[in-house]
């Protein structure tokens, strides 16, 4: 049997929150700085909760999925990503961002 990967967003991704994710990997921060940072970031812009909030873990998922915690083959695509993300505008940097989130 063929298993179907699907990609399912259910809730708004700002594009700073994304930038945010990025960041944190340019920076070279590890895993849970990263995403502790993210919730910092999402603990008073996200309705209806705080840090331990199922809709800001669900968000952090997304981003974390996207720039921090991505397969290992996505790896050097993810890379690529964040050396050619200072140099962008900001609709350029919305495709790079839906690049990754698509990968």
């Amino acid at each position: 049997m063929i298993q179907k990967r699907s990609i399912v967003f259910d809730r708004r991704v700002d594009i700073e929150w994304l930038d945010a994710a990025a960041a944190q990997i340019a920076a070279g921060a590890e895993v849970a700085e990263a995403r502790a940072e993210l919730f910092r970031l999402l603990d008073d812009q996200i309705a209806g909760g705080t840090k331990r909030g199922l809709s800001c873990h669900k968000t952090v998922g997304i981003l974390s999925r996207a720039w921090i915690t991505v397969a290992p083959e996505m790896v050097p695509l993810r890379d690529r990503a964040v050396r050619l993300l200072p140099s962008l505008e900001p609709p350029e940097r919305v495709a790079l961002h839906w690049s990754l989130l698509m990968a």
